[in-house]
Parts: structure tokens; sequence; C-alpha cells
């Protein structure tokens, strides 16, 4: 029989902090890593092309020099940012 390390005793905490960046989070989720998560989960194949349009579908900014069109169907990175589904698709990694 082997002995448990015991903490009986330990008067010392230990406290860690992680400092993380996730300013670009939305911006670099794969687009094919991410649909192949979510097939393993969503099993409705309407679904699943739904949630990939949404990937697919460009976004409009309005920028100092004027409008800009971002992402579209060559995008192979990123979610819409401030979409509602967004944070959906982002716990889908």
């Amino acid at each position: 029989m082997q002995s448990k390390p015991s903490i009986k005793g330990s008067s010392k905490a230990t406290r860690k902090v992680v400092d993380a960046d996730l300013s670009k989070f939305f911006d670099t989720i794969p687009h094919d890593d991410l649909m192949r998560s979510l097939a393993l989960r969503i099993v409705d194949k309407e679904v699943l092309r739904l949630l990939k349009s949404w990937l697919k579908t460009p976004v409009q900014t309005d920028t100092p020099k004027g409008r800009t069109l971002t992402g579209g169907k060559s995008a192979k990175l990123g979610t819409p940012q401030g979409g509602v589904i967004s944070p959906l698709l982002a716990s889908g990694t």
C-alpha cells in the first residue's frame, strides 16, 4: 500500500494571476476547425449551414477613410465581432 502525500498543516497558499489579451480572439478563430468542432456537437446540417454562412458574411466597417468590407466568402479566419452569434461560435472551439 502506498502512502499518500499529506497537505495537512500546510499554511502556504498559492495564488496565480494569468494576464491574457483577448482583443484579437474573434479575429483568429479558424473556420475549418470551428466547423469541425461544431459538427461534433450539432447534428442538424441546416444549422451547420446557417452557422457557416454567418462566418462567410462580409462585415461593413465605417472608418474615417470611408466604408470597408471585411470577411466574406474568401475569409478563412475570424467571426463577426459584435455579432450576437460571436459568443456562441467562440464557445464552440
